[in-house]
């Protein structure tokens, strides 16, 4: 059995957000599915109960950035891309998928 790596409360509420919501290959899939998400539970429901429409600003921002990368590499497939400080952001395994 693998064990779940735990995330910190900011990492694993940025992933509770997300959930399912941007990245949609099987490896983020089997990739977050290690994760232990648990630590952004009560950040989670505080920003919820505060502001519901909060999960949209980051679903925005990481769908936005998503979208832009994809678009850049479709007109240009040589170019590489370098993912500076992305922690456990699952982008740069979302963009390996075919």
């Amino acid at each position: 059995m693998v064990e779940s790596i735990k995330l910190s409360e900011t990492s694993a509420l940025v992933l509770r957000f997300l959930q399912g919501q941007v990245y949609h290959s099987k490896a983020v899939e089997d990739y977050l599915s290690h994760l232990d998400l648990s630590a952004g539970k009560s950040l989670h429901d505080a920003c919820n109960a505060i502001w519901p429409q909060y999960a949209e600003v980051i679903f925005n921002r990481k769908h936005t950035i998503l979208h832009h990368i994809n678009e850049t590499l479709a007109k240009n497939p040589s170019l590489q891309v370098i993912s500076g400080a992305a922690g456990l952001d699952p982008l740069g395994l979302e963009l390996t998928q075919p």
